[in-house]
């Protein structure tokens, strides 16, 4: 499990799957306290990585924390992180979809 922190997000990552995290920018998944995971259902060892990213990070249960899909999670991660690296016309070196 990986955090990644941004200036006014930060995204968990099991593996190399960005499954939750929080986002304070309300103009992007604007939800209480910022705070999402991913809908999808992968393996037992990623739901035990976000159930502890809540409770060590926000004291929080993790069934509690909104559910957003997961193609929104991976959107938004690039957008914080790359800009509007969809957009490009053409690839930044050394990153392929």
């Amino acid at each position: 499990m990986t955090l990644v922190k941004f200036k006014d997000s930060e995204i968990l990552f099991s593996y190399s799957t960005p499954v939750a995290g929080r986002n304070l920018d309300i103009d992007y998944l604007p939800f209480e306290n910022g705070l999402f995971k991913t809908e999808e259902k992968f393996s037992a060892a990623t739901t035990k990585h976000i159930n502890k990213y809540f409770r060590q990070e926000f004291d929080m249960n993790g069934k509690d924390i909104q559910e957003v899909a997961q193609e929104d999670i991976e959107d938004m991660f690039y957008k914080v992180c790359l800009g509007k690296y969809k957009e490009y016309k053409e690839v930044p070196h050394g990153l392929k979809d």
